[in-house]
């Protein structure tokens, strides 16, 4: 039996360091940024993150990640 692989949708996770708060802890925050193309190629997908992170002020961007939907059927 084939399955089939529906792509659904695509986003830009990047993980945020914002400093850290009155007891020492640092804080962390996770930012996503959706309506990625789901056939965008993943050196693609890292450049505009890499841009976005260089807008960004005032924050340590900690990973990137992609994070895809896809439906699986038969």
């Amino acid at each position: 039996m084939a399955i089939t692989v529906i792509p659904m949708t695509s986003a830009i996770k990047m993980k945020l360091s914002l400093g850290l708060d009155p007891k020492g802890n640092e804080i962390v925050r996770t930012k996503s940024f959706g309506n990625v193309k789901t056939d965008a190629a993943n050196d693609d997908v890292y450049a505009v993150a890499k841009a976005i992170e260089g807008m960004l002020t005032g924050v340590n961007v900690q990973s990137i990640d992609r994070a895809d939907v896809t439906n699986l059927s038969e």
